[in-house]
């Protein structure tokens, strides 16, 4: 009679990278690894992730590996909600400085 033992009940401990894109199990906003490795004083693996709160904020936390799910790098066009940017909205400015030279002779009609 043959028997086995099969030791895969449990996944392997996920590996990621820098540029990875992570959400916590628990939920919460889409963070990028910044870095994987070791951190001061902690023993085991660690990611620090980077990502803008509700306020255009930006934000820096460490998460153990196991605390964290790897999502799509690309978002699907019908999951970006623009309510959820802040009352400020995205804005640009942009200042445009326009300095004109011009010469009566050019145009002999003109009252400068």
């Amino acid at each position: 009679m043959l028997t086995a033992t099969i030791d895969t009940l449990t996944p392997p401990p996920a590996r990621f990278s820098i540029g990875d894109v992570v959400t916590l199990k628990d939920g919460g906003p889409r963070m990028t690894v910044t870095y994987a490795g070791p951190v001061a004083l902690n023993p085991g693996d660690w990611l620090i992730c980077e990502w803008f709160d509700d306020h255009g904020e930006l934000r820096r936390e460490v998460f153990a590996p196991s605390s964290v799910r790897a999502e799509p790098r690309s978002i699907p066009a019908g999951s970006v909600q623009w309510n959820r940017i802040g009352p400020r909205g995205i804005t640009a400015a942009v200042s445009v400085s326009v300095s004109v030279s011009v010469s009566a002779a050019a145009f002999p009609g003109l009252v400068l």
